[in-house]
This record gives structure tokens, C-alpha cells and sequence, in this order.
């Protein structure tokens, strides 16, 4: 996307190792100027660098779906997650979200579409004015600008469908 996107400045935040080194590589192969990577918990990033209302877009694709109905909770996904991509977003800005866990794209639905009635109707919370980019209300097909990535190519190898969520701040 950064190397598609020249004029975009691009900021990646990562907690997997390996996953630090491989994009390093492809910023050194690919001579991006465009892209930063914090190696760091998304959640203390969001909350402790990045300023309200700064950015443009927030993609989260593949995010590890925590499948086993015990490890749930630890879902990036959850309303103080909404909330804080909420408040960093512009107006007008996008949060784009990818699984290939039909159960996990759901969730991530059902739990965008709570906060933003739980916000509606509680005084004392921000309220979330996001706007589904769907017709129907809920998955739009693969944009073709989103990269294919290793984890999506995994799904499909296993028969997976892939499901794409799309709000816009307004």
C-alpha cells in the first residue's frame, strides 16, 4: 500500500517479531521513505502517540482471531478499541477490517454496529458516527487496493472466505 501510495505517509504497528523483520525488509527492497513501524501493542500506540482526530485511515487486516471460545477476550476487536480508533480517526476518515473467521467478521460487525448504539444513547461516552460502507449493512467485497496478505492466502488455502468491513467517520 505505501509503495502503491507514495504521497500517503503509512504507519505500521506490530507486536510479532518476525513480522517486524519481513516488512523491514520489503521498506530496504522496496525503498519506502512512505512507512514507520512500531513494534509495540496497537492499544498503547493509539492511546499514548497518536494524536485525536489525525488520521486518515486505520486498517486492521487478519488480526489473530483467537478462535478458541476461552481466548475471546484477548480479540483486538472490543468497544475500547472502536472507541480509541474512533477518536483518532478524521472526520471523514475509514476503518477497514479483514478476517478470514466468518465467527470473528461477525463479531467485529456486531461489536462495531454496540458501541455505536451503546454511544448514541450514553451521555457521558463520545458518540460514534460511523457509517457502514456496505449496501446491505455489512461486508463489501475485497477493494482492489488492499493487499493480499499471507494470512488471507492461508484462509484460502483452507477453504476460508474472506470477509471485508468498511465504516467511514462522519
Amino acid at each position: 500500500m505505501a509503495a502503491n501510495s507514495p504521497d500517503n505517509n503509512f504507519l505500521g504497528i506490530e507486536v510479532h517479531t518476525p513480522g517486524i523483520g519481513r516488512i523491514l525488509q520489503r521498506i530496504d527492497e522496496l525503498e519506502l521513505t512512505n512507512l514507520r513501524i512500531f513494534h509495540a501493542d496497537a492499544i498503547n500506540i493509539l492511546e499514548q502517540q497518536i494524536p485525536l482526530s489525525s488520521l486518515n485511515a486505520v486498517y486492521l487486516y487478519f488480526p489473530d482471531p483467537w478462535h478458541k471460545r476461552k481466548h475471546r477476550k484477548r480479540r483486538i476487536v472490543n468497544a475500547h478499541f472502536i472507541d480509541l480508533i474512533y477518536s483518532r480517526l478524521r472526520e471523514g476518515g475509514f476503518f477497514h477490517l479483514a478476517t478470514d473467521w466468518e465467527d470473528y467478521a461477525i463479531y467485529m460487525l456486531k461489536d462495531i454496529n454496540q458501541s455505536i448504539e451503546v454511544s448514541q444513547q450514553d451521555n457521558n461516552q463520545q458518540t460514534i458516527n460511523f457509517v457502514n460502507q456496505s449496501e446491505k449493512d455489512d461486508y463489501i467485497e475485497r477493494p482492489n487496493w488492499r493487499p493480499k496478505t499471507k494470512f488471507e492466502n492461508k484462509g484460502l488455502k483452507k477453504g476460508h472466505g474472506i470477509w471485508d468491513i468498511l465504516y467511514k467517520k462522519i
